[in-house]
């Protein structure tokens, strides 16, 4: 193999026709094992994934969060394609003097209307306050956040346990327009230090006096509004929203620390009037887990697709299943010998899987590996000798009927293709 890579990332995309039938209601998410679009962390990493478009040039740039033994660090990427195919390029660590200690970029959002983002911080401490940094530019555009951090900002208050009078620590601030009046209201999760199991949804609805956004004040703190009804927990609770399901109101996830337990809700109302009564839709196993990540509609294809921060599992990536037909977006270096043709057939397939790969160049050998929906290793296979041309029949009647995910290994590539089991 030979060693000099080129200093590119090659997208690939891969266009598939897959007739399924799946219920549009929860959208199905399958887990695509890739390094996404240039973002990594370490193994071992607890990070959180945060996109903003800090630069004001409408596309979205990338704030990742790593925490870990000794001081966690916030390492900015900047996104040099577009918001359909991104390709994260590593710029700085603490970008743009941010000075943050133990707490995390949670969620950017231009709070009071001026057209710059405000950075809301989380932390797991005891004492921990919503805290807001007012980004501000310098003459030529160059965000600048490195300010003191306001506490409480526009009237937040943190919910107390009824029992005790506990205040609620770990605070994380989500911020979403959930009643469609223009202006952002804000849902607050953490958990009280005590042994009850009183953690619940606490919400304060902006009571914006100007009617455009641009003067928040938040009202008080309603407890589980809206219906949401979920399992007592004396865990941290997280959450985010957005519209999963395509119907142009907000959905839910919520997961809890520790454990990682999450759950989907359905907002049966309507953007003006939320309804999440009904209890949780469904309840999906760790690492998925939406609220340390951010959503996006990669393709342009009309779905949102998760870029997934964890505790401990680094970041993955999570294709949308819903709309089939769509594609897959690999990131990849891009070498001399990566194939330029690599084709399944059939598709979808039976028992015998046929590979069929093209290189310009003479590769040596390839690692061969089939992943579940799930990113369960279910097949693995090692290709030596394989030349310019070369094809390869798996035997794969022992898997199960469903949708998997092969992968290529040349070196440091994965190229992957997705493919049906009848």
């Amino acid at each position: 193999m030979k060693k000099n890579l080129y200093p590119i990332t090659s997208l690939l995309f891969l266009f598939l026709g897959i007739a399924m039938t799946l219920d549009a209601q929860e959208p199905i998410f399958s887990f695509l094992p890739m390094h996404p679009f240039g973002l990594n962390a370490p193994p071992g990493s607890s990070t959180y994934v945060k996109l903003v478009d800090i630069d004001h040039d409408d596309i979205l740039e990338a704030f990742v969060s790593l925490s870990g033994p000794g001081p966690g660090k916030v390492h900015y990427y900047e996104n040099d394609n577009d918001n359909i195919k991104p390709h994260f390029v590593f710029r700085e660590a603490d970008p743009f003097g941010l000075s943050y200690g133990s707490r995390r970029p949670w969620q950017f959002v231009d709070i009071d209307g001026d057209g710059l983002q405000e950075l809301f911080m989380s932390s797991f401490d005891a004492d921990s306050p919503v805290h807001m940094i007012d980004i501000t530019e310098d003459a030529v555009g160059v965000p600048d956040l490195s300010s003191a951090p306001v506490v409480n900002p526009y009237g937040i208050t943190l919910p107390v346990s009824i029992p005790n009078g506990d205040i609620l620590e770990a605070v994380n601030p989500t911020f979403v327009d959930i009643d469609n009046d223009g202006d952002y209201d804000v849902f607050l999760g953490g958990w009280f230090p005590n042994s009850l199991a009183d953690e619940k949804l606490f919400y304060m609805e902006n009571n914006d006096p100007s009617e455009n956004g641009t003067a928040p004040r938040f009202d008080s703190v309603e407890t589980n509004p809206f219906g949401f009804d979920f399992p007592l927990t004396e865990k941290v609770i997280l959450f985010t929203f957005a519209d999963l399901d395509n119907d142009s109101d907000f959905d839910m996830y919520m997961s809890t620390v520790p454990g990682n337990d999450v759950f989907y809700f359905e907002n049966k109302g309507t953007a003006a009037s939320p309804d999440f009564s009904g209890g949780v839709a469904s309840n999906i196993p760790a690492p998925f887990s939406p609220p340390g990540g951010s959503f996006l509609d990669i393709c342009g294809d009309g779905d949102l697709e998760l870029i997934n921060g964890s505790l401990g599992a680094g970041i993955d990536y999570y294709e949308n299943m819903e709309t089939y037909g769509g594609c897959i977006t690999v990131d990849t270096k891009r070498e001399e010998n990566i194939p330029s043709a690599i084709i399944l057939a059939p598709n979808p397939v039976k028992d015998e899987l046929r590979l069929f790969i093209r290189s310009e160049v003479f590769v040596e050998k390839a690692a061969l590996q089939i992943f579940d929906p799930v990113g369960q290793l279910v097949f693995t296979e090692r290709l030596d000798a394989m030349g310019r041309e070369s094809s390869v029949t798996l035997d794969i009647s022992q898997l199960s009927p469903g949708l998997y995910f092969l992968t290529i290994g040349l070196g440091e590539q994965s190229l992957v293709r997705k493919f049906v089991k009848r």
